[in-house]
């Protein structure tokens, strides 16, 4: 099952070249967002959002994207049921169930992922059911160069455990 959340590129779809390289949680916020809203009331954009989020403290130099100031980014924005979440690593197993029932409710998932130079978030956008467990989750992933390469990558359980730190972001 894939969820119709649109897809953005902090490649493409970001205008200020000092922010396409560190855009990923603004990204993944606004494609959570837009996909739970009417299509008459779409965000402003990327760029603006990433202006309130820095003017709101929801991004850190050296650390980047905060969860919590991402959460409080989308209370603002008529999210009030926006929470994070985060699961030791000895528990990752269980929490893809929890996953599961999010994107079975048609609530795409922000989730952290271990990345080379540091942090990353994507967003979770579907799943391939597999019995008690999903058999891999399908994500956006805004740190691509083309659509095709960002939109609805899928990545079995085990190559989803692997690089998950077990934190997500769900908006509500």
């Amino acid at each position: 099952m894939k969820l119709g959340a649109p897809y953005y590129s902090q490649r493409l779809d970001i205008l200020d070249p000092e922010w396409k390289w560190r855009s990923c949680g603004i990204c993944a916020l606004a494609m959570a967002m837009d996909s739970l809203r009417r299509p008459t009331s779409k965000l402003g954009n990327l760029d603006d959002l990433i202006k309130e989020g820095l003017a709101s403290g929801a991004y850190l130099n050296g650390v980047g994207w905060i969860h919590q100031g991402l959460v409080e980014l989308a209370k603002k924005h008529g999210f009030e049921n926006s929470f994070r979440k985060e699961w030791a690593e000895d528990k990752k197993n269980e929490a893809v169930k929890y996953l599961a029932e999010f994107l079975k409710k048609e609530i795409p998932v922000l989730a952290s992922m271990k990345n080379t130079g540091g942090g990353h978030l994507v967003l979770i956008v579907g799943l391939e059911e597999g019995g008690d467990v999903p058999e891999g989750f399908y994500i956006h992933d805004p740190n691509a160069y083309t659509r095709k390469d960002g939109e609805f990558k899928f990545l079995n359980l085990s190559e989803f455990l692997k690089i998950w730190k077990g934190k997500v972001v769900v908006i509500g």
